[in-house]
Parts: C-alpha cells; sequence; structure tokens
C-alpha cells in the first residue's frame, strides 16, 4: 500500500513526533506544500530526499544545454549536424538522471517508505503519506477532525488498530519517578531545544505540566520570540517602513494559516500586529 491520503478538517491538527519516512526520532524538519506545514524528519531522509529531487534538476541543465549547442549548429551548419548532438546530449541527461537516482536510492535506510519526500500535499489540509505506518498514526491523532476518510483509509486503521491490540504497550519498569519539572525547568528545556517542531511539541508538554497563568505566558512569549526571531531581525534591518510594512503583513498572514497551537498563534499574531501598529 502506497500513497494513502489523509484529509483533515481543521486548521490545527496533530503529527506525530516521527520521521514520515522511516519512523525514527526526528532530528530535523522540513515544511510541505504551499501552506509550508512543518513536518518532524530524521537527517538521514532529508539528504536522500534532496539527492532525489536534484537528479531532475541535473538532468534539466544537461538537456537545456544540449538544446543550446544543438540549435547552434543547427543555424550555424545543419540540421543534420545538430541531430546527433541532441540525440547524445539526451541520452547523457538520462545517463545523469538515472546515475543519480540510483544514489539516492542507495542512500535508503531498510525501513525508508520513499526515496523522495515522504509527504505531499494534495489541498491545504489533504496529505499524502507513503509510509501507511506514519498515515494511520496520523489519522489516528487527528481522529475527531477526520474528513472523508477513504475505503483505503479505513482499512489501514483497522489494521492498526488490530495490530495493536496484538502488541499491546509492555509494562513499565517500576522505580522511583523523579520529580516533575518546574517552570524554570520547562523554561530553559524549550529555550534550548533546536528546531522549530520540536520546539513547538516541548511547549506543548511544558503547558501540559504548568497550570500557573504567569509561567505559561512566559513559555508561550519564549517560544513566539524564537519562532519571530527571523523575520524580525529582517524588519529591523528593512531600510523603509513600506518595506517593514511588507514583511510583518507577509509574515503575519503566514503565520494565521500555520499549524500552530491557539495560544501560541495569539502571542506571535499579538506581536505581529503591535510592530504593524508601530509603523503607523
Amino acid at each position: 500500500m502506497r500513497g494513502v491520503v489523509v484529509e483533515i478538517s481543521a486548521q490545527r491538527f496533530g503529527i506525530p513526533f516521527e520521521c514520515p519516512c522511516c519512523g525514527v526520532p526526528p532530528t530535523t524538519e522540513v515544511r510541505v506544500g504551499h501552506r509550508g506545514v512543518l513536518f518532524p524528519y530524521c537527517k538521514r531522509c532529508v539528504a536522500h530526499a534532496q539527492a532525489q529531487d536534484s537528479s531532475g534538476v541535473a538532468s534539466a541543465l544537461v538537456m537545456v544545454l544540449t538544446i543550446v549547442v544543438a540549435i547552434g549548429l543547427a543555424f550555424a551548419v545543419s540540421i543534420f549536424a545538430a541531430l546527433p548532438v541532441f540525440a547524445v546530449g539526451a541520452t547523457i541527461a538520462w545517463a545523469v538522471r538515472v546515475a543519480k537516482r540510483a544514489k539516492a536510492g542507495a542512500m535508503r535506510g531498510e525501513s525508508c517508505a520513499s526515496t523522495g519526500i515522504a509527504v505531499t500535499t494534495q489541498g491545504p489540509r489533504s496529505f499524502t503519506f507513503e509510509s501507511p505506518t506514519f498515515a494511520a498514526r496520523f489519522a489516528v491523532e487527528n481522529k475527531a477532525v477526520l474528513a472523508n476518510p477513504s475505503m483505503q483509509l479505513q482499512k489501514l486503521l483497522d489494521g492498526y488498530h488490530r495490530a495493536r491490540l496484538a502488541v499491546p504497550t509492555p509494562a513499565v519498569a517500576t522505580g522511583t519517578a523523579p520529580p516533575p519539572m518546574d517552570a524554570k525547568g520547562w523554561l530553559a528545556r524549550v529555550e534550548s531545544t533546536e528546531g522549530v517542531f520540536a520546539r513547538r511539541v516541548q511547549l506543548g508538554r511544558a503547558l501540559e505540566m504548568i497550570e500557573d497563568p504567569p509561567a505559561r505566558r512566559e513559555l508561550i512569549q519564549t517560544v513566539a520570540r524564537l519562532e519571530l526571531a527571523t523575520v524580525l531581525d529582517k524588519v529591523t534591518r528593512a531600510s523603509s517602513s513600506a518595506g517593514k510594512r511588507e514583511l510583518l503583513e507577509a509574515a503575519l498572514a503566514h503565520v494565521r494559516d500555520d499549524n500552530l497551537s491557539e495560544e501560541l498563534q495569539g502571542a506571535m499574531v499579538k506581536e505581529l500586529e503591535t510592530r504593524l501598529a508601530e509603523l503607523r
């Protein structure tokens, strides 16, 4: 089973914290589709996906050069002189594509679902997953907002459910549990977490544990500041008010459309709107 489509009906949705291609703990992230939805990924799978994508670019460059040379020969000599050059160039372009794709394929692990990117979008809230396991986990995590589940997806979820029942979660060894982290500890962890997706996951875990309103606000504002740091730096360096406004408005539109928690999105929108108001 390949290419499992999962549609959802909400702007906000959960994403399993694992690589959508091979299932290992993520070490980086990629943005997918025109919305730029952030998915966790592992560096190895990003590497072979990039290598797969570059195969088409390299082949296209060879073909463009071939066409330019062939056209030049056709005008300068004759079309009969250009045809062999075109044939040789097309063969080389094909060979380059095949070789680079083979190299990308060799970079895959045994558990990888795809040589290229394992997640694609079919619309604003419709995703196609090459890994049936990740598709099932994504659908389970967003069960309440699934839209138009296909028979393929229903069968996959039924099989996933049966597999979970057949292999129950192993019992956790008994022992002394460490004391829960306080707000300061969570803040330190959030600030030290690398990667946007991973930091959002840590924020979600922290908010599940911290009930004190001021501490929660500090955690949310810290992550909002970290997420907006790059665009606000560009705004600071922009030479004109019009340029600053354009950057802020683009960032505001992106944040409003991003897959963010309501609290984090609200903090980021407020900061950007405040910066826009200061330009008036």
